[in-house]
């Protein structure tokens, strides 16, 4: 089996197991929006936080929500709504950990260029996107309530902001700022450079998204989540408003 082939099929176990979790969470209840928003970000730990991991995960939670609903009767809608704001909450986290690591290598690496950083800004800028986009897919393969119900947490949040897009906010605004100042550097820039950097950032977002699921999962019970340099976006999760 070839290297890609061996990714692909790692890929697609992981999938599985991703869904199968979040199935599992619904079914037992509880709190499903915590449950699912750490599941959420030990499933983004496992490998890099880039595009294509994001947009796997953004559809194997709803897969795995509406599963888990389909024999939660009365309660199927709102277990629903508390699975999508646990993923909301985990891509919120996700864009802080992505940002940190941008504003670390800016600081750090000779070769981060101008055009690195506005890379990373439009990775961040496309997470709300990937959110959104996730929700829309699976309210069309789903069906009746599950379907019902992922439809309007979509519009609602579009209409009304996410925690992913506060929090991409709060990122763009401070990256805006280390961009004017690696603007002024003149560093040489290569598009094979920028492959090998926006890799490199992958990676150590992978790494600041461990350590802040770390916290998270250290907070004592009851306590909301929030804090570090998210804005308190977590807390204000579109979730519950539709």
């Amino acid at each position: 089996m070839s290297t890609e082939q061996s990714s692909s099929a790692g890929a697609s176990s992981g999938s599985e197991r991703l869904s199968a979790d979040i199935r599992k969470a619904i079914e037992l209840g509880g709190d499903i929006q915590e449950t699912v928003r750490s599941v959420t970000l030990k499933a983004l730990t496992k490998g890099e936080v880039d595009t294509a991991s994001l947009r796997r995960v953004a559809g194997d939670v709803p897969k795995g929500a509406m599963e888990g609903a389909a024999n939660r009767g009365a309660e199927a809608t709102e277990s629903i709504k508390r699975a999508v704001a646990g993923l909301d909450e985990a891509f919120a986290k996700a864009a802080e950990a992505a940002t940190l690591a941008a504003k670390e290598a800016s600081g750090r690496m000779r070769e981060f260029t101008s055009g690195d950083l506005r890379r990373a800004m439009d990775d961040l800028r496309g997470m709300e996107t990937t959110f959104l986009d996730s929700l829309r897919d699976a309210a069309k393969a789903g069906r009746d309530v599950a379907s019902t119900t992922l439809h309007a947490f979509a519009e609602h949040a579009a209409n009304s902001g996410t925690a992913v897009g506060r929090q991409v906010q709060a990122s763009i605004d401070q990256l805006g700022g280390e961009l004017g100042r690696s603007a002024e550097a003149q560093i040489k820039d290569s598009i094979e450079t920028g492959r090998a950097t926006a890799a490199l950032l992958a990676r150590a977002a992978s790494g600041f998204l461990a350590g802040i699921a770390e916290m998270i999962e250290a907070r004592p019970a009851g306590k909301p989540p929030g804090g570090g340099s998210s804005g308190g976006s977590s807390g204000n999760s579109s979730s519950g408003k539709v």
